[in-house]
């Protein structure tokens, strides 16, 4: 199990990435948005604290899990009757 001082470092990374992500992705300019264009190097790094923002949650995810937690069981079907 990891210990709590993990498990925050784990969720202020995703934050940090997600958080970063969102500031690299808005726009302050005068550009409409269906015109606005990334460079490539904008969408690689961009992608890459994505997937760092994932894998700090598929973490924390697995040691949920692993401690009998995880995620809540699917809801069954609305019934029509």
């Amino acid at each position: 199990m990891p210990s709590p001082q993990q498990t925050t470092t784990e969720v202020v990374n995703a934050l940090d990435c997600l958080s970063a992500l969102s500031a690299d992705l808005n726009c302050k300019c005068n550009v409409p948005p269906h015109a606005m264009v990334m460079s490539a190097a904008q969408v690689k790094d961009a992608c890459a604290a994505i997937d760092e923002a994932v894998g700090s949650l598929k973490r924390l995810l697995a040691s949920s899990v692993a401690e009998g937690g995880g995620p809540p069981a699917p809801m069954p079907p609305a019934s029509n009757d």
